[in-house]
C-alpha cells in the first residue's frame, strides 16, 4: 500500500464508522422484526442450555444486543475518529481549495464528483486539488509519522488477527 493510499485509508475512518453504524442500524432492524416477541410468555422455566424454545427466543435478543453494543462503540468513537481526520486536514492552509476538497469528502460525506458544484469548479479540477492536497499533506514530516504509526498499528492488528486464526484449532 502506498502512503497516498494509507493516507487515505487514515482519513476515510470517521466515514467508515458511520457507514458501519449504518449497516449495524440496518441489521439491528431485520434482527427486531423477524424476532419473537415475549409479552405474555412465561421464561422463568425455560432452560439455558438444552430448550430449543430458548435458542429461537434468545438468539435474536443476544444479537440484537450485541449489534447495540457494536453501535455504541463505534458512536462513542467518532468524535475521535472526527478530531483526528480534522486535525490532518486542519495543516493546509485555509485559503488552499483542497482544504476545502478534503473537508468536505473526508468529514461531511460528499463525493469526490459532488463537490465541484460546490466549489464552482470542474469535476476534473476537483480530482487535481484532492491529490495536490493529499500530497502537500504526505510532505509534512508530522503527517507522514502518524501515517507510519497507523501503518504499524495496522500491521500489528493484522498479526494479531492472524494469530488468533491460527490458534483456534490448537
Amino acid at each position: 500500500m502506498t502512503d497516498k493510499e494509507l493516507l487515505i485509508k487514515y482519513l476515510s475512518r470517521f466515514q467508515q464508522a458511520k457507514a458501519r453504524i449504518t449497516e449495524l442500524e440496518k441489521l439491528r432492524q431485520r434482527i427486531e422484526e423477524n424476532a419473537v416477541t415475549l409479552k405474555g410468555i412465561d421464561t422463568s422455566s425455560v432452560k439455558v442450555q438444552t430448550s430449543r424454545l430458548y435458542d429461537k427466543v434468545s438468539a435474536p435478543v443476544l444479537s440484537a444486543v450485541s449489534v447495540d453494543e457494536q453501535i455504541e462503540r463505534i458512536r462513542q468513537r467518532l468524535p475521535v475518529l472526527m478530531n483526528e481526520t480534522a486535525a490532518v486536514i486542519k495543516i493546509l492552509p485555509l485559503d488552499f481549495q483542497g482544504w476545502t476538497v478534503l473537508y468536505l469528502h473526508f468529514l461531511s460525506d460528499r463525493k469526490l464528483s459532488d463537490i465541484g458544484n460546490t466549489i464552482s469548479v470542474s469535476r476534473s479540477q476537483v480530482y487535481v486539488l484532492y491529490h495536490n492536497a493529499l500530497d502537500t499533506l504526505l510532505n509534512n514530516s508530522e503527517i507522514r509519522e502518524q501515517i507510519y504509526k497507523y501503518k504499524q498499528r495496522l500491521i500489528d492488528k493484522h498479526k494479531r488477527h492472524l494469530k488468533k486464526n491460527t490458534n483456534v484449532g490448537v
